[in-house]
């Protein structure tokens, strides 16, 4: 199996201030280990490749004010050679990141798409059901991954799914619900908070949102049709890349 590891690395971290700043977002900064965060990330994908999966290439879809932390941070676990930057040039969410992320990835193979700021506490559990997933993902669906809530957070979203089997089908998604729905949510015992990550093969996700927003598709290939090589890092064509609205 040949997967694309895509660690999203965009986030400002507003949520840790003031340890986490605009210029140094709490997903480079080391809380509980030497490691950052995002370095911790980059150690995931490595059990990954531990699996026998092969893995060419690791995608990381960054800003251009955090583009010399992501090359730093990497060098310092001698990843250098396996990783491929990309870099937006004004901050957008999950969606045009993904879709960039699905244009660069090897088609053949599946994306297995994370956050860079996760703190898990089971690294090895984690691995073996992304390596379960990433062998049970078809062509057309998309994988995605629930948190059990332990308490009615307001500031998550939240996944409504249901079934009795390992791969429960989503039925809805719900953003940053208010304290009363949420309590409803956590009672009701088939919402999970959203973990941001996701699982499919590039082409599936590609037609996913040109069915839904054609926007987001159309705007993201053309700024990765016309990218341009600076030495570590391709840039996104900014004047394309900053019209997309989600």
């Amino acid at each position: 199996m040949k997967i694309t590891p895509v660690i999203l690395c965009g986030g400002s971290g507003t949520r840790l201030w003031p340890l986490s700043r605009h210029s140094f977002p709490k997903q480079f900064i080391s809380l509980k280990t030497q490691l950052s965060m995002f370095q911790k990330t980059l150690c995931r994908v490595n059990k990954l490749a531990c699996s026998g999966s092969k893995i060419d290439k690791i995608i990381i879809v960054t800003n251009e004010r955090h583009r010399f932390l992501v090359l730093k941070q990497s060098e310092v676990l001698n990843m250098m050679h396996k990783i491929e930057i990309i870099l937006e040039p004004v901050p957008r969410n999950t969606a045009p990141a993904l879709t960039i992320a699905a244009n660069a990835a090897d088609k053949d193979s599946v994306m297995i798409v994370m956050p860079a700021d996760h703190d898990i506490n089971d690294e090895n559990i984690l691995a073996d059901t992304l390596i379960k997933s990433a062998k049970a993902c078809e062509h057309d669906s998309i994988y995605t991954f629930g948190i059990e809530p332990s308490d009615s957070n307001t500031g998550y979203g939240y996944i409504y799914s249901k079934s009795d089997r390992d791969f429960r089908l989503v039925c809805e998604f719900i953003e940053k619900p208010e304290s009363d729905k949420a309590k409803l949510m956590i009672k009701d015992g088939n919402y999970s908070w959203n973990s941001g990550i996701f699982i499919m093969h590039p082409s599936t996700w590609i037609k996913a949102i040109g069915r839904t927003s054609k926007n987001i598709h159309d705007l993201s290939q053309q700024a990765w049709n016309s990218r341009k090589i600076d030495n570590l890092f391709i840039r996104l064509e900014k004047k394309i890349f900053r019209i997309i609205r989600e």
